[in-house]
């Protein structure tokens, strides 16, 4: 997919709240949008490389917003909305095949008090709930999710496999948005509440999946599916 903004490079200085960055723009300090809540400690180090877009809008706070941070010489993509636009192309494409028999690929639907992000039928009827979640944190070319406490995505296990056990399917995608990608791991350390519910769930059919990216400074791409590993290492 390719970025719908260039990219400026520029130059991390601090994160004065979880929702701006300030960052050095050719020699200038601005304010800048991150559009991910996560801590992203390892990557929020200040003279670290950054991409950031700009946006001539009145009607926003900031004029940038921070899309990509390096890490050694690889760069990360940090937009937390982008893996839905990656998981539809890569279902439309076949690279995600869980969905490779749907007639139709809907976003952001209900279903009980429940919204998933996406809903896919195929020619039968059969429904297939699926939530997607953006995976920032590296260790070792692992990816680990969640990158701070998300009561919210404990939530949404528990809804997938509310699904499954009525009859539909019910999978979590992990989109890895850096290159290199070996493995996706549930974090432990930070979250085994989150950790153990996807253990949990995936005991009772929710279909646990993760895929590697290619990333650059103007396209990221779902390439590939890589192995998740839900064993407690902590």
């Amino acid at each position: 997919m390719k970025l719908k903004d260039p990219l400026i490079i520029g130059e991390f200085v601090k994160r004065p709240n979880r929702f701006l960055a300030k960052v050095l723009v050719k020699g200038e300090e601005v304010l800048a949008h991150v559009p991910n809540t996560s801590r992203l400690s390892e990557l929020t180090i200040p003279g670290t490389r950054v991409g950031v877009s700009y946006h001539d809008d009145e009607n926003r706070k900031t004029k940038y917003s921070l899309r990509m941070m390096e890490k050694g010489a690889e760069w990360f993509s940090i937009d937390s909305q982008l893996p839905n636009d990656l998981v539809e192309e890569a279902l439309k494409n076949n690279v995600i095949k869980v969905g490779a028999n749907a007639r139709s690929i809907e976003r952001e639907k209900t279903f009980g008090n429940s919204r998933f992000d996406f809903r896919l039928q195929d020619e039968t009827g059969n429904t297939l709930f699926i939530e997607v979640k953006g995976v920032t944190l590296e260790m070792d070319g692992e990816g680990h999710f969640p990158g701070a406490p998300t009561s919210r995505g404990v939530k949404h296990l528990k809804e997938l496999a509310e699904a499954v056990s009525q009859g539909h399917k019910g999978a979590v995608v992990f989109v890895l948005q850096f290159n290199g990608a070996k493995a996706m791991r549930p974090n432990w350390n930070l979250d085994p509440l989150f950790s153990e519910t996807l253990k949990e769930v995936s005991s009772k059919g929710v279909e646990v999946l993760a895929y590697a990216c290619d990333v650059t400074l103007e396209e990221i791409t779902v390439v590939r599916q890589v192995p998740v590993i839900l064993d407690d290492y902590r």
